[in-house]
């Protein structure tokens, strides 16, 4: 029985831990990973930079608008302090949508990324690697991506609701949305991995509904990675690639449920019953075999035709 499966719920997550860090020896042991890591990296940073330098170039000119500076005393220093505030939520703000439109921008770098990874594990794809099967895959991964944060977003939602019981209500919504968040997470890490095998949305739900322990695990170690200053520059890459060998481990081990025929309500094309690294894109016609040539019919009323035999040596 395979390590990724045998053991109880503590041991599955403390594997599932590991995987990011699993990730980050991975790149070093294969440096021809780093630019597909250092691209996104400059740009997280690059908007990063922008954030900041948006929030102490017009946070005074924006609070000056607002209320003027006084000419000093307390009025002074209460206004300072509210501009301190203020540059400090306009500096949060700013990183936060930056940071989002860093990851949107990423994208293609972040599925290459995967891409790669599955090479060096598995060696080079089978499949012929055009622009426009890239390109689904980007558009996949977008999709599903938004629908798992609608889905998140939802469960965050209800989980606020517990806030009303007394106690426990708050630390039940504290669990339960870190929880959530983990399982988001590890979802979005292996993304890239599932979405170049045409798995609809629901089969990737039901992966990480399978595999649990792992994938909180899993899920939970890419939060503290992105969660780390400085070090979260670096943080998504690596649990990228954490998340694809998780991924390539279970696809190897057969531990992966297989499509189900329940499934009506499908974003993506009909899932193939075959297990494979790479599978081809749905939109390219397979290559029909020729036609083997048929044996000829005797014609009625002709001598049937003897076989040749073969000459006999002079």
């Amino acid at each position: 029985m395979s390590d990724l499966v045998e053991g109880n719920h503590l041991q599955l997550f403390w594997r599932g831990f590991l995987y990011p860090f699993r990730g980050f020896a991975f790149l070093r042991q294969h440096p021809v990973l780093l630019p597909w890591v250092i691209l996104p990296t400059l740009m997280t940073a690059a908007m990063i930079i922008i954030a900041a330098w948006a929030t102490f170039t017009y946070t005074p000119v924006l609070l000056a608008a607002l209320m003027a500076p006084p000419a000093g005393g307390i009025l002074l220093t209460l206004w300072t302090a509210i501009a301190i505030v203020l540059g400090i939520a306009i500096f949060v703000a700013l990183a936060a949508f930056l940071y989002l439109l860093s990851g949107i921008i990423g994208a293609p770098f972040y599925d290459r990324l995967s891409e790669r990874v599955e090479e060096v594990r598995f060696g080079p794809r089978l499949a012929e690697y055009t622009w426009w099967i890239f390109a689904v895959d980007i558009y996949y991964s977008v999709v599903h991506t938004a629908l798992a944060l609608a889905m998140w977003i939802a469960i965050m939602m209800l989980l606020m609701g517990l806030n009303v019981i007394p106690v426990i209500g708050s630390t039940l919504e504290i669990i339960g949305s870190t929880m959530a968040m983990a399982l988001f997470l590890a979802r979005e890490m292996m993304d890239g991995a599932m979405s170049r095998r045409r798995l609809s949305f629901i089969h990737k739900v039901r992966i990480v509904k399978q595999h649990g322990s792992l994938m909180g695990g899993m899920g939970l170690a890419s939060a503290m990675f992105l969660a780390i200053p400085v070090f979260n520059l670096i943080g998504m890459p690596i649990s990228i690639i954490g998340g694809t060998l998780l991924f390539c481990d279970l696809e190897e081990g057969k531990l992966l449920p297989g499509p189900s025929d329940e499934e009506e309500y499908k974003t993506l094309p009909r899932e193939s019953s075959t297990p494979a690294y790479i599978v081809a894109n749905a939109s390219i016609p397979p290559k029909v075999p020729r036609r083997l040539k048929q044996p000829e019919r005797e014609s009625p009323g002709l001598p049937a035709k003897r076989p040749l035999l073969p000459r006999e040596p002079q």
